[in-house]
Formats: C-alpha cells, structure tokens, sequence
C-alpha cells in the first residue's frame, strides 16, 4: 500500500466506503487523475501550450456516489478540465459510449459494480471507451499529493449522457422483430442504476416487459447487486408464479453483467449464454470476426466458431483491452455475466447482451426461452464444468507450480501447460489441458481477494470434482 493507503487494482480503485473511499481520498485521486491527464496533454515544443481537456462523469445510487462525482467535477474544474457530469443516476455501458461517441479524453463512474453496498469506487474509463491500463493507472497513483488540490465550477456541465447510448442500442438490435413476435420480459434492475433502462426502451418500442426493483436505492434493497444465484430469488420466484414472461434479466450494480433466467426459473450459465449468443450471431445474422473467450469458458466453444478466429485468454477486461479494439471483433465473453461486444463501446454491457437475447428469440419463432434451449440442446449437451474458491496458506505455491509444472494432477495426464502473466511480469493464473478432449484445470489469483480461484471442466461431474479436489490439494499441501 502507499499513498495514505490509496492502492488501485488491475483496472479501477474500489473499497469500503468512509474508511477507504470518502472524501479526502476521492479529493487525493481527483486531483491525481487531472495531473494524469494534463502530463499527457501538453505540448512538448511549448510547455506553456496544451490541449483542451475534456471529461465525462457517471454515478450509480449508491450512498455518496453522487457527492463523490460531484467532488471529482470540481477538482477537474479547477484543473481547468471540461466536465460533463450525468445529470441524473447512470450506468457503466452509457457511460462508455458518451465518451467514446463525443471523444472525450476520458470518463469517471463513481461505481463499485457488484459488489454490496458497503463498498463504492472508481472506473477509470479511456478515450476509447474502455478501461486504463495498468501503467495508466499507476501514473495516476504517481500524482497523488504531488499537486494542491484545486476547486471551482466554472467548467462543469449537467449532461443528458444516457440518449446516446440509447441511439447506439436502437441501431444494433433489431427491436422490430421484437415487437412483432409478442413476447414479454420479466427485469430485475436489483435497486441498482440499471433501473428503467430495459423497460424505457421497451416501452418506445411497444414490447411488453415488467420490472421489479426498478428504483434504485443505495442499499439496493437489502441485496448485493451481484446478479448470481444466491441474489435472485425474488426475480426467480415472480417468473416462476406467472404463465407471462418468455425469460427474465437482471443486471449488476452498474448494468455492465446481467444474467438470464428462462421462464422456469432456471439460470443460464455462462457458457449456455455464450454458445447460444455464438451460435446465433454466426447462422442466424450472418456475423463474423473474432471471439474472444476468457479460459474459464468451455471448449465446445471452439466446436462453433467454425471459420472465425478464436481467441482465448486469462479473466479479466484488461485481457480483453487489446483484442476488442480490432475492427474485426465480433464478441467477447469474459465469465460472471460479462459480456462485450464488437460493434458497441469496448467495455462490459449487460443492456445490450440482454436485447441481443430477446432479439435471438424472438426471430427463433419461440415464445419461451425453455422451448428454444430445448431445441438447441446440441449446443450445450455433456458440458460439465464448475469454478471454486480456495484460501492457500501458501499462495506462492502457484509460483511453485509455475515452476515446475507436475506432469499428472490425480490420475489425469497433462497435455499442455500454459502460465498467464500481467504486464509486470506478475503470475496471473495458470492452465492444465489433460489428455482426451475437453478436459482442464485453470488455477487463478483473485484480483481483488486473498483467494485462488479453480476452474475446470471435464466429461462429467464426476471427473470435474475430481480435477478440482486433486488440483486443490496442491495448492494447500
């Protein structure tokens, strides 16, 4: 730690509200963030001379956000910064496509995603709409208390930032088709600023949807805003009690993850969202490009990419970064809701993942989602895989086996082996491919836990508690 206990993550700067983010410390880094800025806007032949900054600010509902976007647009003012700040509660997606589409020169969301109400945070957005690299972010930490902190107002601008990002969604889904096939979506906005998003833009459109916990609170109405199964009983229960909704959607904290659950109250996993969101976009829109898949995500993946170019790689957006910026990206699945698309703003988006499904089933000429993965059950037949958390009293053992990979875990031959560092030169996770197809183990640190994280799939349940139990025994032996 330095920096009066400022430290930021891979991608943004998150902690306990009050006693690691409040006041003084959202100050240090607003004032940081514009030295940041301003280093890389001055003229190198005059030093007297540089370009006209601009900036875009979101906030969720959480507790002091909006006070905290509001402190950063003062600091960035007297910094002599241009600052467009939300006029109202926003969402990550918005966020990213109001900078990107005004070329900006960055963006703020004053958001801690999905983690619960205790906890608020920053996102650093870049000029193009995505998240700051690593280094960025260290150069803004090289700033802190390097500079006074300067105040006024004279720069900042109340901004609608949410109706280009609307422009952008009626352009990329085919709501038309929406309508016309009738169907009705249950949404979970889970009190978070994903709120009337969904229901606004069907509403314009005429397509029935309801929403539960549309208003958001910052408490999130006693529920962490993480959209996994433990946080989403109450929207499983109202679509399991009523004959009237084709799925359900809920979205996280900042409406950049969402999950789907189909009209049973089943939740889709991961990799049931991604073969069918691949396998729509390759036969049914025509679509082609690069798929870029985190290694937490099944093989059969591979099966259904046909001719476009996979590409895997570790968890993590920052991953993700260089890749989704190519012209020829196609979509992007990252693992815990995440989704990113090629033709959006480069970031996570939950909105748009969740139009794009209803789109998908309402050209699939089905009115329940159960009916359409019935009909699509050779996607995701025999995909057995599952992740786990372990606390190692021995972290460096990742190292160790970094080191020297074992040639078996268990009784499972290892065919291959890869490491995964970050742009320091840090381990970031490990892989074991084992013998027979679709058969792996990937061994990760948490980015923000004193936690190894497990993932593994295998040719049935059985064999995935295998691999899992045998891995974890080398991480804590």
């Amino acid at each position: 730690m330095k920096n009066d206990n400022i430290n930021f993550g891979f991608e943004n700067w998150r902690g306990l509200s009050d006693s690691e983010i409040n006041f003084k410390m959202v100050a240090k880094v607003s004032q940081a963030f514009a030295g940041f800025l301003i280093s890389h806007s001055i003229d190198k032949n005059n030093f007297n001379e540089r370009d006209i900054l601009k900036v875009g600010i979101g906030y969720d509902g959480r507790n002091k956000s909006n006070e905290f976007a509001n402190l950063f647009s003062r600091i960035l003012s007297g910094n002599n910064i241009i600052v467009f700040i939300t006029d109202k509660i926003s969402t990550t997606p918005a966020l990213t496509c109001f900078v990107k589409e005004n070329n900006l020169n960055a963006g703020i969301m004053i958001t801690a995603g999905r983690l619960s109400s205790e906890y608020n945070g920053i996102k650093f957005i870049s000029s193009y709409g995505s998240i700051l690299t690593k280094e960025q972010l260290n150069e803004i930490e090289y700033f802190i208390d390097k500079d006074l902190i300067q105040v006024n107002e004279d720069k900042i601008y109340q901004t609608d930032i949410r109706s280009k990002y609307y422009e952008q969604l009626e352009s990329l889904v085919d709501f038309n088709s929406i309508r016309e096939s009738g169907i009705n979506f249950l949404i979970d906005s889970m009190g978070s600023a994903g709120q009337q998003v969904l229901e606004n833009l069907f509403i314009i459109n005429d397509i029935k949807s309801k929403t539960i916990f549309k208003f958001s609170e910052n408490d999130f109405s006693g529920r962490i805003p993480n959209p996994v199964k433990e946080n989403l009983q109450p929207v499983i229960d109202e679509i399991k009690k009523s004959d009237e909704f084709s799925f359900a959607i809920a979205t996280d904290g900042d409406a950049d993850r969402v999950a789907i659950i189909n009209d049973k109250g089943d939740i889709l996993s991961d990799n049931q969202i991604a073969l069918l969101l691949t396998d729509y976009l390759l036969k049914i829109r025509n679509e082609s490009g690069e798929i870029i898949k985190s290694f937490v995500h099944s093989d059969r993946l591979n099966n259904i990419a046909d001719k476009n170019k996979l590409i895997e790689v570790p968890v993590g957006l920052r991953f993700f970064s260089n890749h989704i910026l190519s012209e020829n990206f196609l979509i992007g699945f990252e693992g815990s809701g995440s989704f990113m698309w090629g033709k959006g703003t480069p970031y996570r988006d939950g909105i748009l993942t969740a139009l794009v499904f209803a789109e998908m089933l309402a050209k699939s000429g089905y009115r329940k989602l159960s009916d359409y993965m019935d009909s699509k059950q050779e996607l995701f037949n025999d995909i057995y895989s599952e992740g786990i958390n372990i606390k190692s009293e021995k972290p460096e053992r990742l190292n160790s086996l970094c080191e020297n990979p074992p040639d078996k875990i268990g009784n499972f031959s290892a065919k291959s082996f890869h490491s995964y560092k970050e742009l320091n030169g840090e381990l970031n996770s490990l892989k074991f491919n084992f013998m027979g197809e679709r058969r792996w183990v990937v061994i990760r640190k948490s980015d923000y836990y004193p936690l190894l994280k497990l993932y593994a799939e295998g040719n049935s349940s059985k064999e995935v508690q295998e691999i899992l139990n045998e891995t974890s025994l080398l991480l804590v032996e």
